[in-house]
């Protein structure tokens, strides 16, 4: 028995469609996956910025580490869609400023800078990691800080 696909999609342009095509055309395929990126980064600045108040009422530290989640499945499901740089940079934000760990901070500078050389978050990953890198000099080679959250994220 033939089964078929409903895709509904709100547009103000007229999509002309041939029925008698084996596969979707490739802008229906590509228009879930946009949403999908769109809804996971969403997620994250909801998160982030205590939009919701299931989010206010979440203890911070778990909010970011929810943000970070969502952003990383943002950059690890969707690395060409415009939001995957934009999350990259958060996680490194949030890694280093809100849940103070470094090496996850680092792997998502490191990222961004190696998926997006040319992107507008580039020129400032690099000034982030020659900062991390910088305060992790001054620490005596003999001290090694460990996080318990160390390997959170970067699957």
């Amino acid at each position: 028995q033939e089964q078929r696909e409903l895709v509904v999609m709100i547009t103000p342009h007229i999509i002309e469609f041939d029925p008698e095509l084996k596969e979707s055309p490739a802008f229906i395929q590509e228009a879930g996956t946009r949403l999908g990126a769109s809804e996971l980064f969403q997620q994250g600045v909801t998160l982030e910025r205590q939009v919701t108040l299931a989010a206010r009422r979440t203890p911070e530290i778990v909010r970011y580490l929810q943000a970070i989640d969502a952003y990383q499945r943002v950059a690890d499901r969707y690395p060409t869609h415009p939001y995957a740089m934009e999350a990259l940079w958060r996680i490194g934000v949030l890694a280093r400023e809100q849940v103070h760990n470094p090496a996850l901070a680092e792997a998502a500078f490191q990222r961004l800078v190696a998926q997006f050389p040319n992107g507008k978050y580039a020129a400032r990953a690099g000034r982030q990691l020659k900062a991390i890198r910088r305060a992790q000099s001054r620490l005596a080679p003999a001290v090694k800080v460990e996080s318990p959250i160390a390997t959170f994220g970067f699957r």
